[in-house]
């Protein structure tokens, strides 16, 4: 249509096909277990104990940053998400490029962008349980010491909309945000390196059962890290407590 050879969208003229839906199995509890194993020593593990824990959405958690997280208090307050922004046209004629705005030779755009959560209700406050506070601190001591040893490298933060902010929890050693593609490979390959299966949207589902239990039982090992630890046999003392949606 754009090249002016179609004169009306003839995909409109079919009806889309009806999504099936698919059941998701949350991991188990020796799944979460292993995960939480295969996550000490590496940077940003607190990241997973956080999935494993809360369950937030990617962009959210990508987007979590320290001014919206009260480690004395034990909350964390959910208010942006991250985006992706797409690339456009930088030709000024797309009509006449021929190619798509991610191959146009003169394509501008692309990178982290910060964005409202996906509704009212997912603007909401979670309470932490205190071995994931511990965890986070620790977490935070880790990131100031690789500002420190950056030094002048060190990504500059830009001006971030009203409300949001660009001190991120979760970065890359130069202090860049961590994007959708990389933190999605490095979720694969901690699933890898547990020995674990692959499971669709298991950071989000796993909170919703047992393994939450395994993820809020991670204490602090070396180097801030987290480790696994035996739980009691009644953990239902380690469940956060209901978040709230704030108002």
């Amino acid at each position: 249509m754009q090249r002016g050879l179609l004169t009306r969208n003839v995909c409109t003229l079919i009806d889309a096909p009806t999504p099936r839906s698919q059941e998701v199995e949350p991991l188990t509890k020796d799944e979460a277990r292993r995960l939480l194993e295969a996550a000490s020593g590496r940077r940003n593990a607190a990241r997973w104990v956080l999935a494993l824990a809360t369950g937030l959405r990617q962009g959210e958690a990508l987007a979590l940053a320290w001014p919206h997280i009260d480690l004395d208090a034990g909350t964390m307050a959910i208010r942006q998400s991250m985006t992706r922004v797409r690339y456009v046209h930088g030709c000024g004629r797309p009509s006449t490029c021929g190619m798509r705005p991610v191959a146009c030779p003169q394509r501008i755009g692309h990178g982290p962008e910060l964005a409202d959560v996906k509704s009212r209700a997912g603007k909401r406050v979670v309470t932490l349980p205190a071995p994931l506070v511990a965890a986070l601190r620790a977490h935070r001591t880790a990131q100031l010491e690789e500002r420190l040893a950056v030094g002048s490298v060190w990504w500059t933060e830009p001006q971030a909309p009203k409300g949001k902010s660009w001190d991120l929890v979760f970065r890359q050693p130069d202090g860049r945000p961590v994007g959708h593609k990389r933190d999605h490979a490095d979720w694969k390959a901690l699933l890898a390196d547990a020995g674990v299966r692959d499971a669709r949207h298991a950071r989000r589902q796993a909170h919703r059962s047992q393994p939450a239990a395994a993820a809020q039982g991670a204490g602090e090992g070396r180097h801030g890290h987290p480790r696994a630890l035996e739980l009691p046999a009644d953990d239902e003392h380690l469940q956060p407590r209901r978040a709230r949606t704030e108002q």
